[in-house]
């Protein structure tokens, strides 16, 4: 029994966040497509850049990708392709504040993580 009022206890500790109900409602034209992960081969941005090519052809679409950066073969590739797209932009590393604030400008939410067991920003 002790050990189910410590869990509670640190359960009740964790911070939470809470999105106002505007937050469900599309709010940027273009759409906003949100990808925050580091870039790295697992994050899978350079096959997701590849697959929503032929969508932003038909539809006006914004992308932002938000996370860290290590640099690397796979992060050249990356942004060169950003680069190479003007509806696509990287905006670096966020701080919790504001990762929370591009979620609630976001129409999207994308991870097109090869492999996840639970990807932290959903938490």
């Amino acid at each position: 029994m002790r050990q189910k009022a410590e869990e509670i206890s640190l359960a009740s500790a964790l911070p939470t966040f809470s999105f106002p109900p505007s937050a469900f409602r599309f709010q940027t034209s273009p759409p906003l497509l949100l990808v925050p992960a580091a870039i790295e081969p697992w994050k899978n941005q350079v096959f997701f850049l590849k697959a929503i090519d032929s969508v932003a052809e038909d539809i006006p679409i914004q992308i932002l990708f938000v996370g860290a950066d290590r640099g690397g073969a796979y992060s050249d590739i990356f942004h060169r392709m950003v680069a190479e797209r003007p509806w696509c932009r990287y905006g670096g590393m966020l701080g919790t504040g504001e990762l929370m604030q591009e979620m609630l400008s976001a129409t999207m939410l994308v991870l097109p993580s090869i492999e996840e067991n639970c990807p932290m920003v959903i938490l």
